[in-house]
């Protein structure tokens, strides 16, 4: 490789780590703004459709692999030889890392068919962008909605909350506008430009900065006239496959142990992790039937994981423990992780899978001494379409119940987590986060962080949360973001179709 090409290829190499490790490790929010800028320059002036690809990929496949990289911790839950561990956790790492790489490039590579020598190239550029982050989540095979430029911001609330309009996307786009503007500020040799360009990045920050100052603001107002109640999230401590070792009793007895150790006056909710009850629910049994009794002694409601057996399948779910029963209708889990509770082939590799649970399209609030809680499973906070969906149907709080242990001590917890704070902000709920093993925490509809547990011990955690019942815009509207972006990957298309066309006959009469 030749100097020049060194030089092209190192800042863009640098720009995707930094990328990537700021959305799931680091809390750098500013950095964000300019942590792209090399892609952004070398998207401005490729000299080929070769060229432009080679700078598109060499940006990928650093940005997802530091994102994805957590994979390689799973070899010390896979019941196979240790190499063999190693082998397959490295093989997860490369195969997810190409694959979310093939799911951007996919309307990226097409912008060079569009590409006009204009400013309003950029704008092309970042709507082809934000659809690449929409599609991880909506293609239908292995969505894994992972990644997402505003997580790189989520640590600052001042900075998120345009996703209460549009949702994530909204704030991807603009850091990804904040880079641009950097971006033409830096490469461009006219002062008058450059300070234009400054000025427009100035205030891009400012109106976004100033809009979330008016958001919190009503919020706040919003929730002085609504009614309080004190919530729990317990945790226990128990990490990767040693939670198939502990025993169904002993399970819940350690739950109830822990929210009497911890209990405070008028707690109305308590929320207990994923598959914390690990058995079909069956309201009959012993273990229910303390889970009942706790609720009734407290006067309290218990939303607990566990599991429905039904027409000899087995659906992960979420039940409602109120001081007068069992609610009859659980929220049952719509998304599985992939390759822990779905590993294709995975009786045939002799893998077993670190949890089990069919997939199902049915879905519920829950009821809980008639408060209507919006509800994900672990992996699903990750999908803000799932939560949008319940907060339409009448949330008023959003429950997020999560198994993390087999995250080890990687980062993967801290970036899991930030979803959950994100999903506060879209859905304008307060936000009670049970993990098994932390990270437990009571969210705001803002993005702060009331209460919270990240260390992987036997607790809980209280606070008082306001029951919410307006709907914002992106509740509303959805994720009609990506509708420009996805017009113009069709009009992309069109073209590329056009002008391949044309090629293949221009070689075929040239051959004649």
């Amino acid at each position: 490789m030749d100097k020049n090409k060194l030089k092209q290829t190192v800042p863009l190499i640098v720009s995707g780590l930094l990328t990537g490790a700021l959305q799931v490790s680091f809390s750098v929010p500013m950095l964000a703004f300019v942590s792209i800028v090399p892609l952004i320059s070398s998207v401005y002036k490729f000299k080929s459709e070769k060229d432009y690809y080679f700078k598109i990929i060499t940006f990928l496949l650093p940005y997802y692999l530091v994102q994805t990289a957590f994979l390689i911790t799973v070899f010390e839950l896979i019941e196979v030889p240790l190499i063999l561990g190693i082998l397959i956790s490295a093989l997860l790492v490369a195969a997810l890392t190409l694959w979310l790489t093939l799911l951007m490039f996919i309307p990226l590579c097409l912008y060079p068919f569009i590409r006009r020598g204009k400013g309003s190239d950029m704008l092309f550029f970042i709507l082809l962008f934000i659809f690449g982050e929409c599609i991880a989540e909506y293609v239908p095979f292995l969505s894994f909605p992972w990644s997402g430029l505003w997580l790189s911001v989520i640590s600052e609330p001042l900075l998120t909350q345009p996703a209460a309009l549009l949702g994530c996307r909204f704030v991807s786009f603009i850091i990804l506008a904040g880079n641009c503007f950097v971006a033409a500020a830096l490469y461009n040799k006219s002062k008058k430009t450059i300070i234009k360009n400054a000025a427009s990045f100035t205030l891009i920050l400012l109106l976004t900065v100033s809009y979330s100052a008016v958001h919190i603001s009503e919020i706040k107002k919003t929730c002085v006239n609504a009614d309080t109640i004190k919530a729990m999230a317990a945790q226990d401590n128990v990490e990767g496959r040693d939670k198939d070792d502990v025993s169904l009793s002993g399970a819940v007895d350690t739950y109830v142990s822990i929210m009497k150790d911890n209990w405070k006056d008028d707690i109305k909710l308590v929320v207990l992790p994923e598959t914390a009850v690990p058995t079909s629910y069956d309201e009959k049994s012993e273990e229910f039937q303390k889970l009942c009794n706790f609720a009734k002694e407290k006067n309290t409601t218990v939303l607990t994981g566990c599991f429905l057996s039904n027409n000899q399948k087995k659906y992960n779910a979420m039940y409602s423990v109120t001081h007068d029963g069992f609610c009859k209708t659980p929220y049952l889990k719509q998304v599985l992780v992939p390759f822990g509770e779905k590993i294709p082939l995975a009786s045939f590799w002799g893998i077993s899978t670190l949890s089990c649970g069919e997939k199902t399209d049915s879905h519920c609030l829950l009821t809980a001494d008639k408060i209507k809680t919006a509800n994900v499973i672990c992996i699903e906070s990750i999908y803000p379409s799932l939560t949008r969906c319940q907060i339409k149907e009448g949330g008023e709080i959003l429950c997020i119940s999560t198994n993390d242990s087999w995250f080890g001590s990687s980062y993967a917890r801290f970036a899991h987590f930030r979803h959950s704070i994100m999903r506060c902000v879209e859905s304008g709920r307060y936000t009670i986060r049970a993990g098994n093993c932390g990270i437990s925490a009571i969210i705001s509809p803002w993005g702060e962080i009331i209460a919270s547990e990240i260390h992987p011990i036997k607790t809980a955690i209280t606070a008082d949360v306001k029951l919410l019942k307006n709907k914002n815009l992106y509740t509303l509207v959805g994720d009609i973001i990506i509708l420009p972006g996805m017009i113009l990957f069709l009009i992309c298309l069109f073209k590329f179709v056009v002008k391949y066309f044309k090629r293949l006959k221009f070689k075929l009469k040239k051959s004649c």
